[in-house]
């Protein structure tokens, strides 16, 4: 009987996947083309209609916001006879400048900036724990570790884009310094990174960043959708829909917000052949809120899992991604902060 053997690149695969996934391609229904799922209205459904909502972001010039954006990935793969159990991630923290608005399109033009960056990985010979915020002697730090922070160190202090976001959320145009493009092709695996210079990534639930909303208004059960192809390093295409579902009002952290229940789908579209490998079993759950009274989407979080099946079911690893992230304003981060250095301090 002939025993399979994942390669230990598989590994390496699984490090990329931890870190730079990449998102190369805009929705199906792109944010502008976006629809909840309205059939013809009847005389029965009138009363339905009229608990309709109407969802849009609101932006007050020279406010401060806070977004962190985390992506996390556990998995389990054979390697030989043994079996490798592994984990790791990131989270970017971007800080938000409203600017101002501008011209009769009542767009409203933000200043992104990147202030920190926390990445980690379990992986055997890859494991490492970064944080920007911290020094940290590298000279006793592996080489992983040396890459990371050469990497984010390069771009922390260069990544700032300006763009134009309308009412619901959908961002109209990006611009930046051109240098900083430059600066994140030499880096390896930077794909994940240069799709948030795109009105794409920006609109991205993947990245939990400026979710729009559709045009017209929504009531409880209504959807619409994104859908994203991405080159995952040696898996190949990978395509991933988010559709989210209005849910209704719901209390959280003392408030009332508007929950959207959001379904994932994931399917591998072309796998390289000296790498056969199927997906199979997903699960998925995912949920944001949104805050009426500030009149933004307060959170965000999304967990994907799947078995990833290997020459036939010769061998099968299991593999789970999830991403969240929070958005509000400076001075809420900064009682976060302060809270939780005072915590530390009374351990």
């Amino acid at each position: 009987m002939i025993k399979y053997k994942i390669p230990h690149s598989l590994c390496f695969l699984c490090f990329v996947l931890i870190l730079w996934f990449s998102i190369d391609s805009s929705s199906v229904r792109a944010a502008d083309e976006q629809s909840s799922n309205n059939s013809s209205e009847t005389k029965e459904d009138a009363p339905l209609r009229q608990q309709e909502k109407q969802f849009r972001w609101k932006f007050e010039p020279g406010k401060k916001y806070f977004w962190s954006s985390m992506f996390e990935t556990n998995f389990t793969v054979p390697q030989g006879d043994a079996v490798v159990k592994a984990a790791g991630g990131s989270t970017l923290d971007f800080e938000i400048l409203v600017l101002d608005r501008t011209g009769d399109q009542n767009l409203t033009k933000l200043k992104v900036s990147l202030v920190g960056v926390r990445a980690h990985s379990t992986i055997p010979e890859m494991e490492f724990d970064y944080d920007s915020s911290k020094k940290i002697d590298e000279a006793e730090q592996n080489e992983i570790y040396k890459l990371t922070a050469k990497m984010f160190s390069a771009i922390i202090t260069e990544f700032k884009l300006e763009c134009l976001v309308d009412a619901r959320g959908v961002v109209k145009d990006v611009s930046y310094d051109k240098i900083l493009m430059t600066k994140l092709e030499t880096l390896p695996n930077s794909q994940s990174l240069t799709a948030l210079l795109t009105a794409k990534g920006l609109n991205s639930l993947f990245y939990g960043g400026l979710i729009p909303f559709p045009e017209e208004p929504l009531q409880k059960g209504d959807f619409w959708g994104q859908s994203y192809f991405g080159q995952a390093g040696g898996l190949g295409t990978i395509k991933i829909e988010f559709i989210p579902r209005y849910a209704g009002p719901v209390k959280r952290e003392n408030k009332q917000w508007e929950q959207f229940d959001v379904e994932l789908k994931m399917h591998l579209l072309r796998s390289f052949q000296q790498l056969p490998v199927k997906i199979k079993k997903r699960t998925s759950t995912g949920v944001f809120y949104f805050d009426p009274q500030s009149q933004i989407v307060r959170s965000s979080e999304w967990e994907l899992k799947f078995d990833l099946v290997l020459n036939d079911g010769a061998a099968k690893g299991q593999f789970s991604f999830k991403g969240n992230s929070r958005f509000g304003f400076a001075e809420e981060r900064n009682k976060i902060k302060a809270k939780a250095t005072e915590a530390e301090n009374q351990k």
